[in-house]
């Protein structure tokens, strides 16, 4: 395209979804842009659980973000404190649309303090409750996300019964001894907590809330990219996911989780207070608590995985520590399968 240059940087991306066929830091007319190609099209190769989808509701719709950039969302988050990225440019062609997006400035990812996580979570909060005001559906909202997400996943969970898988040493070593019986409850009740997050009031959501799709820029705004699975949701749902993911991406050690929730939860609930939506706060923790369950085949993949020579992150790099990782995401497993366990007590 005559108005990029010619440099350009690739990002960080999961490039076994078909739907982000690249996504880079580009010069655009002399100033720093990001530039996101959505794809419609599966190579022969592309894993089944990632598969580009044509079906508007399906979570992985190919054209939503593109949707998302023209539709009602941007005028409606204004005074919320959250607003999304500017959208330069959009182009379409043959099952591709290039987005030009701002280079946001600001903090991200490992950037981001703990007063940011809390003031993410309020502010998130308030512009759900804000958006929950209108009539926010559209025909192409993801509809019934964590389910349609979560089960997507191969993993063949007759592993969390196998004695052998368990005595790897990455396992053995680093995981806590009743992770097990954590693991096979969280797996054996997935369909209650599927129907407690369902059968919950229903919020516009992000659905790929976590610490590397979330900005504070220099103004102080909350800046969420990656809006591909942006449709219906409980409430918690978006804070459920951004306090384990947290932990599972290596942001925030294990040991701060309790803190971690109890600040991101609070901060949250009065987000939506001051956003003009009255809510139960106890049943908005028994919904929070059951998205545990989509994380219902991490742990699941990771006993599959210990037997492996070579350890990735996420984006495909390898891992330096796996014993670290594995240590970190057991007890973040441990924890939330609480959560679940807590949900279904309640």
């Amino acid at each position: 395209m005559s108005y990029l240059a010619r440099m350009k940087e690739a990002l960080t991306h999961n490039p076994r979804n078909a739907v982000t066929h690249s996504i880079e830091r580009v010069n655009y007319l002399g100033h720093p842009a990001v530039r996101k190609v959505l794809n419609g099209l599966n190579a022969s190769d592309t894993p089944p659980e990632w598969r580009a989808s044509g079906l508007p509701r399906h979570w992985n719709y190919w054209p939503r973000e593109a949707l998302v950039y023209r539709s009602y969302l941007r005028e409606a988050l204004v005074g919320s404190g959250v607003r999304l990225p500017k959208l330069l440019q959009i182009n379409e062609k043959d099952q591709k649309i290039e987005l030009i997006l701002e280079d946001i400035q600001g903090r991200c990812g490992a950037s981001l303090t703990v007063e940011d996580y809390a003031l993410t979570s309020f502010k998130w909060g308030k512009a759900q409750a804000q958006l929950a005001k209108e009539e926010w559906t559209t025909p192409w909202t993801s509809s019934r996300f964590l389910r349609g997400y979560s089960t997507s996943k191969p993993v063949d969970y007759r592993i969390l019964y196998d004695d052998e898988a368990w005595s790897r040493p990455l396992i053995a070593d680093n995981w806590p001894q009743r992770l097990r019986d954590q693991l096979i409850f969280l797996h054996e009740h997935q369909s209650v907590l599927y129907s407690i997050v369902e059968s919950s009031a229903r919020v516009p959501s992000h659905l790929d809330f976590w610490p590397n799709n979330v900005f504070v820029d220099n103004a102080g705004d909350l800046v969420p990219i990656d809006w591909a699975f942006y449709g219906e949701g409980a409430y918690g749902e978006d804070i459920a996911n951004f306090i384990p993911d947290a932990v599972f991406d290596g942001f925030v050690a294990a040991e701060m989780l309790p803190k971690l929730e109890q600040a991101l939860f609070s901060a949250y609930i009065e987000g939506l207070k001051a956003g003009g939506t009255t809510v139960d706060a106890t049943e908005v923790t028994k919904t929070f608590h059951a998205c545990a369950v989509k994380y219902v085949w991490l742990g699941p993949l990771m006993l599959e995985k210990a037997g492996q020579t070579v350890q990735r992150a996420y984006g495909g790099a390898q891992l330096d520590d796996a014993n670290r990782q594995y240590r970190s995401r057991g007890l973040a497993l441990s924890y939330i399968c609480d959560w679940a366990a807590s949900a279904i007590a309640a």
